[in-house]
């Protein structure tokens, strides 16, 4: 018998999978399927773990000592005592901050310097006022008072004080607080001085900590625009002194003036612009003296420019009188504020102590004025050493020194 042979079919044969491909597709579906699991059930749980050991990072540091003086006792424990802790500690950084003088040495959690950052005071402007300055400033010489305790009544042994103590007592005097919390403390029985020393700002630095060691109650007066206009004010206010602005203005003749020098050719826009900006400049002055101006001082349109400016951030005009034509007293009572003039230049016609004895004498030549307003300059070592053996002199003959801001009516 022969065997039937099979037709060939024109159909395509059927390739069977090979069964390692298998394995690799089910390794593929349970490494995806894995995946899934992790970012939906395990990824969350960790988080978590995270968030909780952060919070108690936090807590741990907001258990720290807080610095104010009323937080020392008890620590925050409400939202709200959190919040006064928050500002207080804005406000004892701010003016170190914002003169960048040295950093703060007070230890603070990462979450508070955070919160000083998004809370920090606005840029001051030049149309900033004087009063909204002075306020995110802090006092490093103001301390917290004591706290009042009820009177109590004397008992024999502090009544019975011997007469020296009394009369000691007696004359000791009250003393006075001015501006920014700085305290002077003032006899009224003897005469007054202010000593303003001019053109701070161009000379080094060891010769200005030389004229820095001086007594506070005097006075530098800063030109606006050198090198080293805004570090020496900072410094010296830091020492406890008063700063003031040494006002370039226009002189009679063809001396030479520094640079935007205020000109009597000016329009009223620009001379009050540029008083804001020196103002912006230094914004630690509490007023001003002219810098030559013995042309601009007759003026009484730019004086009253200029006084208008100086009205709205609080701040005074003492008159170098460089001109018996001066017009400052009578634009300043006009405009409401408050002036002085310049009665002695001690380092003229020069430095010597011979000058400077000769000034003294002069002084007490000077009757019926209630505060003498000396002005001298800090060009040299020479000038140091005179206003030294000025001040020496004024002292034995009981003359004393205050700043300026108490000797303007």
């Amino acid at each position: 018998m022969t065997k039937k042979r099979r037709k060939r079919s024109n159909k395509p044969r059927k390739i069977k999978k090979k069964k390692h491909l298998k394995g690799l597709y089910f390794l593929g579906a349970c490494t995806i399927v894995f995946g899934f699991l992790f970012i939906y059930f395990l990824l969350p749980i960790l988080r978590t773990n995270d968030d909780t050991s952060l919070v108690a990072l936090e807590e741990t540091q907001d258990n720290v000592a807080p610095t104010s003086q009323s937080d020392r006792n008890v620590a925050p424990t409400s939202q709200s005592d959190m919040e006064n802790t928050t500002q207080e500690t804005q406000t004892g950084n701010s003016w170190r901050d914002i003169i960048g003088f040295g950093q703060n040495n007070r230890q603070q959690s990462t979450r508070g310097e955070m919160q000083e950052m998004r809370d920090l005071p606005p840029a001051i402007s030049p149309t900033t006022s004087r009063n909204e300055w002075e306020g995110t400033l802090i006092n490093t010489e103001t301390t917290t008072p004591p706290p009042q305790t009820p009177p109590q009544t004397p008992t024999p042994q502090t009544q019975n004080t011997t007469p020296r103590e009394t009369s000691i007592a007696a004359a000791t005097p009250a003393p006075t607080i001015t501006e920014r919390g700085r305290m002077y403390v003032v006899n009224p029985n003897l005469p007054k001085i202010v000593i303003i020393i001019d053109d701070f700002g161009s000379i080094g630095n060891s010769l200005f900590e030389r004229f820095n060691s001086l007594d506070r109650e005097i006075a530098f007066a800063i030109l606006p625009g050198h090198r080293y206009s805004q570090s020496q004010m900072e410094r010296a206010v830091a020492s406890g002194r008063e700063v003031m602005i040494h006002l370039p203005m226009e002189p009679e003749g063809n001396e030479r003036v520094e640079q935007n020098t205020i000109m009597t050719y000016m329009d009223d826009f620009t001379i009050r612009n540029q008083v804001e900006t020196w103002m912006f400049e230094l914004p630690l002055v509490v007023g001003v003296n002219n810098h030559m101006g013995s042309k601009a001082t007759q003026d009484e349109r730019v004086l009253s420019v200029v006084m208008q400016a100086l009205r709205q951030n609080d701040l005074f005009f003492i008159d170098s009188h460089t001109s018996g034509s001066s017009r400052v007293r009578q634009v300043a009572q006009t405009t409401g504020i408050k002036t002085a003039m310049r009665d002695v230049f001690l380092d003229v016609p020069d430095s010597s102590f011979r000058v400077a004895r000769q000034k003294v004498d002069e002084i007490k030549r000077i009757r019926n004025k209630d505060v003498i307003i000396v002005i001298t300059h800090c060009h040299n070592d020479v000038k140091y050493r005179q206003l030294v053996h000025f001040v020496d002199r004024l002292k034995e003959d009981g003359y004393q020194l205050i700043p300026p801001s108490m000797g303007v009516r």
